[in-house]
């Protein structure tokens, strides 16, 4: 019997077609015939826990979800589950505190992105196999049965780099009858391009601008092309688990019906295609109206003046600290964090939109180009230090670590062995070392979460983020610095509900940047990073329009005192319907620093800018 050639994608967060690398591959692998692009609805991942009962293998860490043990025989009997052991999908949870994985939002996202992809490998002539369960379960099997009538030449998937993916790698790597091929597609520029990754992000930048932009070959695919043709096995390409007797194209249709809210700062479907029109629209579609009236309740103070007309990207330097609309960041993050939009692709289309303009470089393209930057920074630096992305003392807790293993034993011996557990992997050790800095009062922690500290400028951020599933980057900064610096939580504790209520949620990016803002990260500013709330909220909502968009209980508050309504009388409390105490909770705390901006004289940086200890303010 002649064998077909066959090549196995695992579809992981890479969900497009261009700049693909693993894609690029497996239709340019000799002698390829058949391609078989998968797409595992992991539990872990997402939200199951509302589908029928299936098999389980209790030996498997994770309580690995697997097929119907019938799956190689005939997927259509899909009543035959005699003899199985059934339980529910559990709702997946965070590691350390337990919270929702995941949301509404992000699931949608995830779900228009899959239908997105599949209909692009449609037209291409080949498709997309979507199952439930645990890839490290599912694509070993799937494979021993093509190996039934195929040639399988290999698996091939996108390298990831933090532990619970590179678990599943190992488990596939242990379990696959076919060899495994990882290709990189995640970063703009590979850890190869550098001689090595510095410590410090400056460095790094520079030694990015020393490579001049010379990015390497995107390996591009054809956009018309035709992939090899899908492989029409009936019993693998079945879209039903048999013993759920519900289809993956229903479920994913569902979580695509759940409504965004109306003031969302990004009504965007996922995919790729979605992806490509917002990065045309941002970098080349003119914009002159203010964000839409239907941000703006009636006591706003919304621009009415014509502005000139520039691509939103023209403008970044002057909106990236805004709070309201679309187009004052590129909101290009979810698709990122997907792999529906290329990084590389993303940022050789901000290099070419330079080359166009006169002067080339601006502040602009400069500082966005910063953020795509900071983000293969993360990577690198997670990929480096290992779990130290979630430990309580972070990067510093290894840099610190490295510096002892690189002394003389003696000198080591001479501080005592004390410092040494430091860096030890067991989180308890940590936590009794350095975990005193902070603490987890959950009552205080869920009042931050839920957007109900009586401070208004994190409240509205937080319920922004509890109600849209995003948040500006300059919110998350002030939110995070206010858990951990005022309220002097676990860092973690925040890292966490973030890793649950962001569209755009990339592990990496995410616990880097909570880890900047706690002073462990890698930063040389350190502890004396620290954000003034009541400063920020001046500055950057100077009329209090943000906050009563998202806290309405403020809305006829002057807007002088929008920020600090505590401080009204008992009569001005009357008149705005808003007693601080019944209408809107009194604030968990007043720090002196803040008193001194209440006033809106944010001139007088030298003296009201700086507190006794020292902290910068930002």
């Amino acid at each position: 019997m002649k064998f077909r050639n066959l090549v196995i994608y695992l579809f992981r967060d890479d969900l497009r077609i261009h700049d693909n690398s693993v894609l690029f591959h497996a239709c340019n692998t000799p002698l390829v015939t058949y391609l078989l692009p998968i797409y595992c609805l992991d539990p872990r991942k997402i939200n199951l826990s509302n589908l029928s009962r299936f098999s389980v293998n209790k030996n498997e860490e994770y309580k690995n979800v697997k097929n119907d043990k019938n799956a190689n025989n005939d997927m259509n009997n899909k009543n035959d589950n005699r003899g199985e052991e059934k339980m529910m999908f559990e709702s997946p949870k965070t590691n350390l505190f337990g919270f929702d994985r995941t949301n509404k939002f992000r699931e949608r996202f995830l779900a228009e992105s899959i239908l997105d992809l599949r209909q692009s490998l449609i037209k291409r002539g080949c498709d997309l196999l979507i199952r439930f369960g645990n890839p490290e379960d599912l694509v070993p099997q799937i494979t021993k049965e093509l190996l039934k009538k195929y040639k399988v030449l290999g698996l091939y998937l996108q390298k990831e780099i933090t532990r619970e993916e590179i678990h599943v790698e190992k488990l596939l790597i242990s379990r696959s009858p076919v060899p495994l091929k990882f290709f990189r597609g995640s970063t703009i520029f590979q850890q190869n391009d550098f001689t090595s990754i510095p410590d410090i992000y400056k460095t790094f930048r520079e030694q990015v601008d020393e490579l001049n932009h010379q990015l390497l070959p995107i390996p591009l695919l054809d956009m018309h092309r035709h992939f090899p043709p899908f492989p029409r096995i009936p019993s693998i390409y079945d879209e039903t688990n048999n013993s759920l007797n519900v289809s993956t194209l229903e479920f994913l249709e569902k979580l695509v019906s759940t409504p965004y809210h109306q003031r969302t700062c990004i009504p965007f479907k996922g995919g790729e295609t979605s992806a490509i029109e917002r990065i045309k629209t941002y970098l080349n579609s003119p914009v002159t109206s203010p964000p839409s009236k239907q941000y703006y309740p009636p006591f706003s103070l919304a621009p009415k003046k014509p502005q000139k007309a520039l691509a939103p990207i023209a403008k970044y330097k002057q909106t990236r600290n805004n709070l309201i609309g679309i187009n004052y960041s590129s909101k290009l993050s979810p698709f990122l964090t997907f792999g529906c939009l290329s990084p590389r692709l993303a940022y050789q289309k901000i290099v070419d939109y330079e080359s166009k303009k006169p002067g080339g470089e601006t502040e602009s393209t400069y500082l966005i180009k910063s953020q795509l930057l900071w983000r293969d920074y993360f990577k690198f630096m997670a990929e480096k230090y290992g779990n130290s992305l979630f430990h309580i003392d972070g990067f510093a807790g290894a840099l610190k670590l490295e510096r002892i293993k690189n002394r003389s034993i003696s000198s080591i011996q001479e501080e005592g062995k004390e410092e040494c557990d430091n860096g030890d992997d067991n989180d308890e050790i940590i936590e009794n070392k350095k975990g005193k800095k902070w603490n987890q009062d959950f009552d205080k922690f869920r009042k931050w979460a839920n957007g109900m500290t009586g401070i208004p400028w994190i409240d509205a951020n937080m319920r922004q983020l509890k109600e849209t599933g995003y948040m500006s980057a300059r919110g998350r900064q002030n939110v995070a610095s206010f858990l951990v610096k005022d309220l002097r939580l676990d860092w973690r504790m925040g890292a966490e509900l973030f890793e649950c209520l962001l569209v755009d949620h990339d592990v990496c990016s995410n616990y880097g940047n909570w880890q900047y803002i706690a002073g462990i990260g890698n930063d040389p500013k350190g502890e004396l990073l620290y954000f003034n709330i009541i400063k920020q909220a001046k500055e950057f909502d100077p009329h209090g329009v943000f906050v009563r968009v998202w806290c309405p209980e403020l809305s006829k508050v002057p807007y002088e005192k929008a920020h600090i309504p505590w401080i009204m009388t008992s009569e001005e409390q009357k008149r705005s319907g808003c007693i601080i105490g019944e209408n809107y909770p009194k604030p968990m705390v007043i720090l002196e620093a803040w008193v001194k901006n209440y006033n809106n004289n944010n001139d007088d940086d030298d003296k009201a800018n700086r507190i006794n200890n020292n902290r910068i303010i930002r």
